[in-house]
């Protein structure tokens, strides 16, 4: 795949409405294109991101064990999603493990190259920043609700206890 489409393909995405192709020329030679096979692991549960990615074509899932007999799995199959989220900001461990479930194309890009255009003004990378930002919004509300539930009420939280004894 060359520059131009990809181009075409990431610009469709809502996250990157607006940017301008020489946007682009900067962030994708800073970052690496990078394909894998179906079944081919990108990453594993734990190991340190060692990068961010943004999805170009392919399916992925994601798959979480929090422990034996339970498996929760997540599909990024749509074009301009991002994913090892944590890897553009900082080398903190994958909470999941990263499957290609067919042909995958992705930009792969490395915290510190990512830091560089971010300090350039890059219009994609301040795309990228802004769907960060938003993914964490999202997380602390989630924890705040979670926590809202334990705390709300604490009957159901002792009788939940008491019934995994």
């Amino acid at each position: 795949m060359d520059q131009s489409q990809m181009i075409k393909v990431l610009s469709g995405h809502r996250t990157f409405a607006g940017v301008e192709a020489d946007s682009w020329s900067q962030f994708i030679e800073a970052a690496q294109f990078v394909s894998f096979n179906p079944g081919e692991v990108v990453y594993e549960k734990s190991q340190p991101c060692d990068a961010g990615y943004i999805l170009i074509g392919g399916r992925l899932e994601l798959i979480d064990e929090p422990y034996p007999g339970r498996r929760l799995s997540t599909q990024i199959f749509s074009a301009g999603n991002l994913f090892s989220e944590g890897g553009f900001i900082k080398q903190w461990p994958h909470r999941r493990r990263c499957t290609a479930l067919e042909t995958t194309d992705v930009l792969k890009i490395s915290c510190d190259s990512f830091k560089e255009v971010v300090e350039s003004g890059n219009a994609v990378a301040l795309c990228v920043i802004d769907r960060l930002l938003d993914a964490f919004v999202l997380e602390v509300e989630a924890a705040n609700q979670r926590l809202d539930e334990i705390y709300a009420r604490p009957d159901r939280t002792l009788a939940r206890l008491m019934s995994s004894n």
